[in-house]
């Protein structure tokens, strides 16, 4: 059962990986249980996603740190990932996002409703690692139809660790 699972209704966009990242995240804060809209930043700082003084805080503060340099494109081979000089080893990500969706809720809380989600996570797949100083490059192939998607690949040091770099593309 994935995160939101249990209210009665199966939460269409839910991942058995999407949770064990959000529970890891909840161990290393020491949250006595998870919650949404909970926001991390940069897999170090945690708050309500609505503290919109906080938020601006935090990001301003992840900004000022030194972060890996990421290059990313998509080609006719796939999507060419660079990372270079990052401050510390860690591993690899890419994340795939739809723009945009809507659900409409069965259960819980939110029964009856129809909600509109934003960048919706829908897949994120480890594909390398790097180690402290040095560089990462590879060419990933993407699914079909991930033109209309984001495309995020993030540096973090191991499990739920800092996030040391970030790269994002829009749908085309």
């Amino acid at each position: 059962m994935d995160y939101w699972d249990h209210q009665g209704w199966r939460d269409a966009f839910s991942s058995p990986v999407f949770t064990q990242r959000q529970e890891a995240y909840g161990r290393q804060f020491g949250l006595p249980s998870v919650y949404t809209p909970e926001m991390v930043v940069d897999g170090i700082a945690q708050f309500t996603g609505s503290d919109a003084a906080r938020a601006q805080s935090e990001i301003a503060r992840a900004a000022s740190r030194k972060k890996a340099k990421l290059r990313i494109a998509r080609t006719a081979a796939g999507l060419e990932v660079a990372v270079e000089d990052a401050p510390r080893s860690a591993d690899v990500y890419l994340a795939l996002a739809d723009d945009t969706a809507m659900s409409q809720v069965a259960a819980g809380e939110n029964q009856g409703r129809q909600l509109h989600h934003v960048a919706v996570a829908r897949g994120i797949r480890k594909i390398g690692s790097v180690k402290r100083g040095a560089g990462f490059q590879r060419v990933v192939d993407l699914p079909a139809g991930s033109g209309a998607q984001r495309v995020v690949v993030f540096v973090q040091e191991n499990g739920a660790g800092e996030v040391l770099g970030a790269a994002v593309l829009a749908p085309v």
